[in-house]
């Protein structure tokens, strides 16, 4: 459902009954991703059409930066890193010595720097990675030495002020 910023209808999408997340593209298109498909939704004007059914298994957080969309795959354990509606990059929750990085990713926001910040919800923790999937920084894990991890963490954002907002 499309509102204005003042509050008025704008129109409806009668497609699906349990979208999860959705976000604006570089070029104004809506995309968004359902429960109950193993795709991308991209919707512009009064065209529809999906995308990433290939590689996709459950797409549960998606967003953009200026050049990319990250999808983030729930049943895949990992974020996909798409550039003109083709994965690029799959940055996994392995690295190759089997450490874990990300065990439930929930949400996810870009920083201004092009890292990709992902909440994990099966492990109470905030983590970080280039715009090379390379993994740079745990925040708050339960496995870390000062933290007993965050509880039930669902979606993160960045303030104004470059602030972590965890909710």
């Amino acid at each position: 459902t499309f509102y204005s910023q003042e509050g008025d209808l704008i129109s409806i999408y009668p497609l699906y009954t349990d979208p999860c997340s959705l976000t604006v593209d570089s070029s104004g298109n809506l995309l968004m991703c359902a429960g109950s498909l193993d795709c991308i939704t991209e919707m512009y004007d009064s065209y529809t059409s999906q995308f990433g059914c290939e590689w996709l298994k459950s797409p549960t957080n998606i967003t953009s930066s200026r050049d990319f969309v990250y999808v983030l795959d729930s049943s895949k354990y990992c974020c996909h890193i798409v550039r003109d509606r083709v994965c690029l990059k799959s940055i996994l929750r392995y690295y190759p010595r089997d450490v874990r990085q990300v065990t439930f990713p929930a949400g996810m926001c870009i920083d201004k720097h092009g890292n990709i910040i992902i909440c994990d919800s099966g492990d109470g923790a905030i983590v970080i990675f280039n715009r090379k999937g390379v993994l740079l920084k745990k925040i708050a894990s339960v496995g870390s030495y000062d933290s007993k991890g965050l509880k039930s963490v669902k979606s993160i954002d960045i303030s104004s002020k470059g602030e972590l907002i965890v909710a």
